[in-house]
């Protein structure tokens, strides 16, 4: 949703719009660049944080004293991933109770929607 929202918003083709002080290209051939990008990025693959950090060199054998962004990343990429396995596992018993869950299908088909999310690689079944 928040995708869907920023691109409703940050798209706008209204007189000085956004994408008209961002690219010299104007909206309409600035939007078509985005979309491009968009229609290739894998967010779980690119928008994963040790993922990232380690594209840019920056995996945890690389000692970098005081790196915070990585240090205190990592705390919160932990965290958040242990909270939500924790939850899963609280209000799931299995794999197929999840993928049997007709709201966390439902969500996962607004997620990939075209329309809506256009979040690619993210698991439909």
């Amino acid at each position: 949703l928040l995708n869907w929202t920023a691109r409703r918003s940050l798209a706008s083709y209204e007189p000085l719009a956004f994408g008209d002080y961002q690219a010299s290209v104007g909206v309409g051939q600035f939007m078509q660049l985005v979309g491009k990008m968009w229609s290739r990025y894998s967010f779980f693959e690119k928008s994963s944080l040790p993922n990232e950090l380690a594209s840019r060199g920056f995996t945890e054998d690389v000692q970098v004293p005081g790196y915070l962004y990585r240090e205190d990343g990592m705390k919160l990429w932990n965290a958040i991933g242990g909270f939500a396995t924790d939850f899963v596992d609280e209000v799931f018993d299995s794999d197929e109770a999840v993928a049997s869950d007709t709201v966390v299908r439902d969500w996962a088909r607004e997620t990939t929607d075209s329309e809506k999310g256009a979040v690619n690689g993210f698991p439909t079944s």
